[in-house]
């Protein structure tokens, strides 16, 4: 809750936030809600995965980053 009441106030002060290295866990939606990005780690987050979690988040205004991408 803390770290939620935190993330709104720099959203209300003008911050985008991105959720880096990003599982889903419960409590995540709210964090979702303030994003503006979502990195995925592809090296540790298996593809079929990630792309289930991005279909799920179509309603949301959220961009998304696949970071250690090597081939």
């Amino acid at each position: 809750a803390e770290v939620v009441e935190a993330c709104r106030e720099l959203k209300r002060l003008g911050y985008q936030l991105v959720l880096d290295d990003f599982v889903m866990t419960p409590g995540m939606d709210a964090l979702l809600d303030l994003a503006w990005m979502v990195k995925f780690d592809v090296r540790s987050t298996p593809i079929p995965e990630i792309a289930s979690m991005i279909e799920s988040f179509k309603s949301r205004d959220l961009r998304f980053l696949a970071e250690k991408v090597e081939t």
